[in-house]
């Protein structure tokens, strides 16, 4: 492994850590039995809950577990 792909991996992880919504977006998958593994895409309202988490340090949030 050249030092070159190093520094772009340490670049790459360096921007997952600071943007959850980039890690998500780019790496997070879902098993779907049709189409099998799939990116995660985000919706409005995760996108806001985030940015919610990220400026509110301290928050509830009431979840359902599975909700189609």
């Amino acid at each position: 492994m050249g030092r070159l792909t190093e520094l772009q991996q340490e670049a790459e992880w360096r921007h997952c850590t600071a943007d959850e919504r980039y890690f998500l977006e780019n790496y997070w998958n879902i098993a779907h039995p049709a189409y099998g593994r799939i990116l995660f895409k985000l919706r409005k309202a995760q996108r806001n809950a985030l940015l919610h988490w990220d400026n509110n340090r301290y928050s509830l949030t009431l979840k359902a577990r599975q909700i189609g």
